[in-house]
């Protein structure tokens, strides 16, 4: 499972680790994927890179990055098995951990040329004779959101399917599929928001994103986990993360992910 892509589903986390060496040597452990743009990289140029230091500057503790590639397993074996304290990115429904408040929102997007017409629902006849990119996790090759809805309008024969861990050898792993679609590989891709929103402002020209935020299950707010039995910790960062609203939409604009702001809503909108 990726937590990066809601019910896929949505995907690069980091996870944080506290080291107490004093309250004037307060340390943030940062498990992050060193190849997960725009989430992280060994870089430090993710936008979770500069969440992680935002929150960590409003504690007084320091950064220490610790790369490991986010696969399967990585709450069970980092969270859960006490490697880790804290996994940004992650629904606010996800089960397997305390969730904090929502920070931000992000749903599913449909990326097309900016030439070409614009569609904005799986209802559109354009789609019955589009050369269509999904994500996909698994074999199966059927369990992110949009690959359900694709299946259920009877859109899966002319479909491509690209995995939401990319080919982790080389460089930006989630960028193919957008680059299908502004190399004319296919007509129109479904994309988790955030991935869409960066590399289709990074193409030339940039592409037309367009969110898919009043379907469910499109639409998830996110927040940062905890384990469940550590409240006094998911209540700290809550703070923190109330109190720098403003700065965490800052971070996110500038990488264009389009954001409704933090969502009461603990499910998929």
């Amino acid at each position: 499972m990726s937590l990066r892509f809601p019910e896929a589903v949505c995907c690069g986390f980091a996870a944080m680790l506290f080291a107490s060496g004093g309250a004037s040597a307060r340390e943030l452990k940062v498990c992050a994927d060193p190849n997960n743009m725009p989430f992280s990289n060994e870089q430090g140029q993710g936008f979770e890179n500069r969440l992680a230091e935002l929150v960590a500057k409003d504690m007084g503790a320091t950064v220490k990055f610790v790369w490991k590639p986010e696969w399967r397993g990585f709450v069970r074996k980092g969270l859960n098995a006490h490697a880790c304290d804290v996994v940004p990115g992650v629904p606010a429904n996800y089960e397997r951990v305390l969730p904090t408040k929502p920070y931000y929102r992000a749903s599913y997007a449909i990326v097309q040329p900016a030439v070409s017409p614009p569609i904005a629902s799986f209802d559109d006849p354009a789609l019955q004779t589009a050369r269509i990119g999904v994500q996909l996790v698994g074999d199966d090759g059927g369990n992110t959101p949009p690959m359900d809805e694709l299946a259920k309008h009877g859109l899966t024969h002319s479909i491509r399917g690209y995995m939401v861990f990319g080919d982790w050898s080389k460089p930006d792993p989630l960028a193919p599929i957008v680059d299908a679609v502004a190399h004319r590989d296919v007509d129109v891709a479904f994309v988790w928001g955030p991935v869409a929103d960066y590399y289709g402002a990074r193409e030339t020209p940039p592409l037309r994103v367009t969110h898919i935020d009043s379907m469910k299950p499109m639409t998830f707010s996110i927040s940062m986990g905890v384990r469940k039995h550590d409240k006094a910790l998911a209540d700290e960062i809550n703070r923190i993360l109330e109190r720098r609203q403003s700065d965490i939409q800052r971070i996110l604009a500038e990488f264009h992910i389009q954001s409704s702001g933090p969502s009461k809503s603990a499910t998929a909108e």
